[in-house]
């Protein structure tokens, strides 16, 4: 069986590269460019795992775990890969139900890939 990931980040080319790493891995990727067209996946989908960036149009990804955490009884893991690496920022985003924190300068694909199976292994 493959887990089902959801990508919500604004920035084409990241979400472009994260779709196309997961894929070759194994992972069905399921990608959106916005926070709320995220949420709609999410009841839509029903994906394992979702990876989420905080500095969003419209909806930011702080906006999009108040709401998503609000609403789930059986919490699905949050991955949030964000620019942001202020301590406020940080500590919003797991207080609000993240399970890790991640910085995009400074994970590559294949450590964001590793995190991924780590939290797959711990909830599945």
């Amino acid at each position: 069986m493959s887990h089902k990931v959801l990508v919500i980040d604004d920035e084409v080319s990241l979400l472009s590269a994260l779709e196309k790493h997961l894929t070759t891995v194994g992972f069905t990727v399921i990608t959106a460019s916005d926070a709320r067209v995220g949420l709609e996946l999410f009841a839509k989908e029903s994906p394992n795992l979702i990876i989420l960036d905080l500095l969003m149009p419209e909806m930011s990804g702080i906006d999009f775990l108040r709401e998503f955490k609000g609403n789930q009884k059986n919490p699905t893991p949050v991955i949030v890969l964000s620019n942001l690496s202020e301590y406020n920022e940080i500590k919003t985003a797991l207080d609000l139900g993240a399970v890790v924190f991640l910085v995009k300068s400074d994970n590559s694909l294949q450590e964001i890939e590793s995190k991924i199976r780590e939290l797959l292994v711990a909830v599945f």
